[in-house]
């Protein structure tokens, strides 16, 4: 749910480095603009060793010898099938456990297990503590699907297929030929349903599996909570510049996205194999041989966690109506005219955008804003949206025109202020950015956002700013409100309050209550995304005994 800032961002450009976009998986790069998304999740049978020799040997697949090579084959006939008038899309993603089963070499699953441990534990053991899943968030409350049991992972490998679209009078609609296209292949190589392996005694790997998909609401870019979704793009260069005078980053090092390249600090933890912190921390014993070739598996990588949240907008709609009617007194709201006298909608639209920080048009709140400004569009719209600080002085260090340092534009509690402080003093203030692919999913008997959050160190970076930020009061700030984040909080009676600034009234500065959580994880996984060499070559990095 995480809209704003280049903390959290739905697009990505790389500064001088376009070159990078053919060693990356396009998911990760150049992300898919009008299309779906279907994320099939697999099992596999970690016990078989050497599955497909025998499919091999008999001829009945011509190219590849196991799980790996059929992956790589289908990521390519998925970009090259000639039935595909219109492009699709095909990545392919490994939890940790998956890597187990394929026989990923011990040595480097180690170099994992050491330098990022997130990865390794898998998202349902850390959960509660470092994402704040508690309540009807905890992981005991997920879609069975993805808990693991004490026989497996919930799913080892993710292939995310990206479906063209096109917006029928304003209303999205699915290439279904080219899914059924897609999708067949999919199940053929991975599934094996072109024979009947019962009858020739052959065991394959993949042994289960379930599909979550998600389409895009509408051609503006919207989310089930009426926001308007995808507003930001990061942008990362080889070399990332210092900070600006106010203290913030506008561009970011390639080591925030890809693991092989230097972070904003300048350290790369993948460097140097041996190393399990920065260079200058004391040496654990050799891991794996510092050659090029180990090191190749890792490059241009990138971690993902994908996570399935679930939207109350019931309860988010009666949140904000019943909010309204208590803040506002029976006079009409100053700043509405003749034709806007409507002060209860108009109420309701504000308590949206203060909580958010942006109008649900993407119009950030600025300290001058009042009711009349969230029906007019701004006068002078900013070029960038995304291009700004909160903080702004004159010559003589006092506050100039648009300063926010105080919190009464864009609240200091609010969800794009406490996803992306920018200029805000902070402690500790770390610019470590997180690209989202996310979009909303409907199913049978829930809304809400299918999130795919791409990042170099799932420890600092998602799970600091969803456990961290999203989950405690604001700190470091002078902020009056008690609240965990607004939007994806999970809120409880006892602690929560957040002061809205309502033009217009005698006590403008009445605090709104939250009660209990609008948006409910119903499942989470972490998930490691190879390059495109990597992936097209992973049978180099498996154990010598199963090649």
């Amino acid at each position: 749910m995480n809209l704003d800032s280049s903390h959290v961002g739905s697009g990505v450009s790389f500064q001088k480095n376009e070159n990078i976009l053919s060693c990356i998986q396009p998911l990760v790069g150049r992300g898919y603009k009008r299309c779906s998304r279907h994320c099939y999740f697999f099992s596999v049978d970690g016990s078989i060793n050497n599955p497909l020799s025998a499919l091999l040997n008999q001829g009945k697949i011509k190219s590849g010898a196991h799980l790996l090579d059929s992956l790589s084959k289908l990521r390519l006939e998925v970009k090259n099938h000639p039935s595909l008038n219109i492009k699709a899309g095909l990545d392919i993603g490994f939890t940790f456990g998956g890597l187990e089963k394929v026989k990923v070499e011990q040595k480097l699953l180690d170099v994992f297990r050491k330098k990022s441990p997130a990865f390794s534990d898998n998202a349902f053991l850390r959960a509660a503590r470092h994402l704040g899943d508690s309540g009807e968030s905890a992981p005991e409350y997920w879609q069975p699907n993805f808990q693991p049991n004490a026989q497996q992972s919930c799913f080892d490998v993710v292939c995310i297929i990206h479906i063209p679209i096109a917006y029928i009078d304003g209303k999205p609609t699915e290439n279904i030929d080219c899914l059924k296209v897609v999708e067949t292949r999919l199940f053929e190589l991975l599934l094996n349903r072109q024979f009947n392996l019962q009858q020739e005694g052959i065991e394959w790997p993949v042994k289960s599996g379930w599909v979550e998909r998600a389409m895009p609401l509408d051609d503006i870019g919207t989310e089930h909570f009426g926001y308007r979704d995808g507003i930001t793009s990061p942008i990362y260069s080889a070399s990332a510049p210092e900070k600006d005078a106010q203290g913030y980053r506008h561009i970011h090092a390639l080591g925030e996205l890809l693991l092989g390249h230097p972070r904003n600090d300048g350290d790369n933890l993948y460097a140097d194999l041996n190393l399990t912190k920065k260079a200058h921390t004391h040496l654990d014993p050799q891991v794996v041989p510092n050659d090029e070739a180990y090191k190749s598996f890792f490059d241009n990588s990138s971690f993902a966690v994908i996570r399935k949240m679930e939207q109350r907008i019931d309860r988010f709609n009666a949140w904000v109506e019943q909010t309204a009617k208590s803040l506002l007194t029976q006079d009409a709201p100053r700043g509405t005219s003749d034709q806007h006298s409507d002060s209860y909608a108009l109420a309701q639209r504000w308590v949206k955008s203060k909580i958010m920080g942006r109008t649900p048009d993407g119009v950030l709140l600025e300290p001058h804003m009042r009711y009349r400004d969230l029906l007019e569009p701004p006068k002078a719209p900013r070029a960038d949206p995304n291009d700004f600080h909160f903080h702004h002085r004159d010559s003589d260090g006092r506050p100039a025109a648009g300063d926010d340092s105080q919190g009464s534009g864009c609240p200091f509690a609010s969800h794009i202020r406490r996803m992306n402080p920018r200029d805000d003093p902070v402690t500790p203030f770390i610019h470590r950015p997180v690209l989202r692919r996310g979009m909303p999913y409907t199913d049978a008997t829930s809304k809400g956002m299918l999130g795919l959050f791409f990042c170099a160190d799932i420890v600092e970076q998602f799970e600091h700013l969803v456990g961290a930020w999203g989950q405690h009061r604001v700190m470091g700030i002078p902020d009056r409100s008690r609240t965990r984040d607004p939007i994806i909080g999970q809120h409880e009676p006892e602690t929560n309050a957040m002061y809205l600034d309502i033009p217009g009234q005698q006590n403008p500065n009445k605090a709104a209550q939250f009660t209990e959580p609008f948006v409910v994880t119903r499942g989470c996984a972490y998930v490691w995304f190879p390059s495109v060499d990597t992936l097209n070559n992973l049978q180099r990095f498996q154990a010598q005994s199963w090649k």
